[in-house]
Order: C-alpha cells, then structure tokens, then sequence
C-alpha cells in the first residue's frame, strides 16, 4: 500500500512508489519447463514475466528492490529482500545474481589501446575473459581511488577493486578515468 510519505517530488511532476507487503508477494516459477519468474500479488493478481533490479545496486544490494512485469511497468518496491518467504528470496536472489553478474578483475595478462578500443586479457573470480571497451570515460564507474567498473562493448561488466595491484600497463589505463 502507498503512504503519504512514498510519494516524492520530480521537478513538477509527482509519482508515487508502491512499496510491497513481504508477507502478499510470492514468487515462482510455471511448471513445465517455463523458466520466466512470476508473482502473485495480494493472493491474487498475478504477474507472468517478472523482472527484478536493485534500485541501489552497489550501496544496498538487499534493499528497495523493484519488481517490473513483462511490458516494463512497475509491479512494485520491496523494502527488504530478506523478509520474503525462503523460495521466493532464493529465486529473486538467484534473478539478481544473473543480472547484477560482475566477475572481478584479478590479473591483467594485457591491454592494448588501438584506435580508441581497449582490448583487454585477463583472469577473473569466473576463469580468464578477453574483452574490449570504447570509449574508457563513458564506460567506466569509478568507486573510488582504487575501484572502477567497467562496461565492454557487449554490456558485460567487470570489476577492477584494486587498480594498484593489476601492473603498471592496466593501472596507466584505468587513471585515465580516475
């Protein structure tokens, strides 16, 4: 249920989120082999498609959840992924785990800048990824000093969480958009 205090001001225009009741949400897949997620909201409506993202992704990833239908309109915002039941958490977690998926950036083997593109080859936390990104500024989100998210030219991310321990070649990248 809306309460005064979920609705918020954007410029002139006014919108109003719908925070979700844990307790009427119930996510699950069709038998059968259909793999899409579904809900059931209020023990009665249900939603066939559902898709999940975290409204902050890097700060809170078990909070303020949003759950979209399959035509992209909001079905609603969960406060607290870990107060829904055991089999709905463990499948919004396992939809959030292949979203949000970030192998993390362990050795550079190379990197070569040609052209504008950055070729990259390196070992992550998931085997070894070769990868190339265009334009460094624009697909990059620095964290802080020493940690940097990096999109390629497919929208696979990678994490660099510690750009001083990669070699002088990739930390002579990365200070670029630092």
């Amino acid at each position: 249920m809306t309460t005064p205090e979920d609705s918020h001001e954007l410029g002139d225009a006014r919108y109003s989120a719908r925070y979700l009741n844990p307790g009427d949400i119930r996510l699950f897949r069709a038998p059968k082999g259909d793999s899409r997620l579904r809900a059931e909201v209020d023990g009665k409506s249900s939603v066939v498609d559902v898709r999940i993202a975290r409204l902050l992704p890097l700060t809170d990833p078990d909070h303020l959840i949003a759950l979209r239908d399959g035509d992209d309109k909001e079905v609603g915002i969960l406060r607290d992924l870990n107060v829904l039941d055991d089999e709905s958490a463990r499948l919004a977690r396992e939809e959030l785990t292949e979203r949000y998926f970030l192998p993390i950036v362990q050795r550079v083997y190379s990197v070569k800048d040609q052209f504008g593109v950055i070729s990259w080859d390196v070992e992550t936390d998931h085997g070894r990824k070769r990868f190339a990104v265009r334009n460094l500024a624009d697909n990059s989100i620095v964290l802080s000093p020493v940690r940097v998210i990096m999109s390629d030219v497919g929208g696979s991310r990678y994490e660099f969480s510690n750009i001083t321990t990669l070699g002088a070649a990739a930390f002579d990248v990365l200070t670029k958009v630092l």
